[in-house]
Parts: structure tokens; C-alpha cells; sequence
């Protein structure tokens, strides 16, 4: 599965490259701090519910697949106060998360790098 819906993303920003550039390179500035604020948190159930529930929007802003699924099962989790399951969840979090930012990272340019006709990147 692809880390991210590159059509509904586009669709939902109305093909707007300059934002969906925008949006990417916010997504890649943040998701380190994110990450390691919600390893932080986990076993203080306000901070973390708060942490995930930011991220969790965050990955929903960009269409993110695999990573706003694992994001939703730990904010449950932590609302069910199942640590042991966060734990479990985070480092798939991360794998997901690490690989969604690589798939945005070309996407994080503008303008844009378009293939010219012998498929390499003009600019």
C-alpha cells in the first residue's frame, strides 16, 4: 500500500501543486518532533492523547494511509489507557511515518521538478 492517496490529496486541494509543495515540506519539518513528543508522552494520557490526536490530523491532511491507521488504533489505545499496545504500535508508527515522508519529499519542491521528454528533471 502506498504510504499516501497522491489523487484524493490532490482532489482535496483542488490540484494546487503550490500547496500540495507547502503542505509536504510542513509535514516533513514536523514529523520528527511529533514522533518523538509521542514517545515522550505515552503513560500520561492528557499529553498523549493531545499528541496523537494532533499527529493523527496531521497524517489525515496529507492522506496518509497506513500511518493515520496505526495513528487512530494508538489514539484508542491510549484513551483505553493500554500501554502495552501503544508500545507494540509505535515503532510501526515510525516505519510508516519515515516512509510517508520520503514519498513527500519530492513533492515538497516548488516549483515542481517535471520530467522533460527524456525523463530526466529539468530546473
Amino acid at each position: 500500500m502506498a504510504p499516501f492517496d497522491q489523487t484524493e490529496f490532490l482532489l482535496e486541494i483542488r490540484g494546487d501543486l503550490k500547496l500540495l509543495a507547502s503542505m509536504a515540506k510542513l509535514f516533513i519539518a514536523t514529523a520528527e518532533e511529533s514522533l518523538s513528543e509521542i514517545e515522550a508522552s505515552i503513560g500520561d494520557e492528557k499529553r498523549f492523547c493531545r499528541a496523537i490526536h494532533q499527529f493523527r490530523g496531521s497524517l489525515g491532511a496529507v492522506h496518509a494511509g497506513v500511518s493515520y491507521q496505526l495513528a487512530c488504533e494508538m489514539e484508542n489505545a491510549g484513551l483505553a489507557n493500554e500501554l502495552d499496545k501503544l508500545r507494540d504500535l509505535f515503532p510501526a508508527l515510525v516505519a510508516e511515518t519515515h516512509e510517508l515522508v520520503d514519498a513527500l519529499r519530492p513533492l515538497a519542491v516548488w516549483p515542481p521538478k517535471m520530467p522533460d521528454a527524456h525523463g530526466t528533471n529539468q530546473n
